[in-house]
């Protein structure tokens, strides 16, 4: 079902790749590294000084950051940029803007036996996300028409819990990302 979505939202992509010109298609290169799986992001131009961002991506990952056994989650981000460099070139130089995010994930954590008095019992969870915050960054143009962007960016999220329905508390929504892309 995941790989219906993706495949949705890249046939999507697609197609503001053929009705626009000036697109870039990127991907992530911090995320096979830290959290498995793939992660694709299209940015249109929308004036001389803004850009709107799709981002999606997939992962997985078996004994993730040392707590869990495993993780897998796919997401979707919309961002709108705002560069402030006096460049003349568009989608070029400093940038920050807003963010929304959605976000599907599962989780599990085997239990233990810490003592004979206390032990952990299993963990599995899966719900949905939704957050937003903001992001900065500086993007460059390194040879014709590739680029590379450094961001960052945090917000804030709520967890809806699959099974029981019930939204638990907001967590902390970090965004960190190194990405190559191609200008077309």
């Amino acid at each position: 079902m995941r790989f219906k979505y993706l495949t949705g939202l890249f046939t999507l992509m697609q197609l503001f790749y053929i009705a626009h010109a000036q697109g870039v298609i990127k991907t992530n290169l911090l995320h096979p590294v830290f959290a498995g799986g793939v992660s694709f992001a299209y940015e249109l131009p929308t004036s001389d000084k803004s850009s709107i961002s799709l981002y999606v991506s997939y992962g997985k990952k078996d004994n993730f950051a040392l707590v869990l056994n495993k993780y897998s989650f796919y997401n979707v981000t919309v961002e709108e940029r705002f560069y402030t460099s006096g460049k003349k070139e568009n989608g070029s130089g400093f940038y920050m803007g807003p963010y929304l995010k959605f976000m599907h994930r599962k989780y599990f954590r085997e239990g233990d036996a810490i003592s004979f008095i206390y032990s952990r019992p299993d963990i599995y969870l899966e719900g949905y996300s939704l957050g937003g915050g903001s992001a900065a960054g500086y993007q460059m143009k390194v040879y014709r028409h590739w680029l590379v962007d450094f961001m960052g960016g945090i917000g804030t999220s709520f967890y809806l819990n699959k099974e029981t329905g019930n939204i638990n508390r907001e967590y902390i929504d970090l965004r960190l990302g190194i990405s190559i892309g191609y200008k077309y």
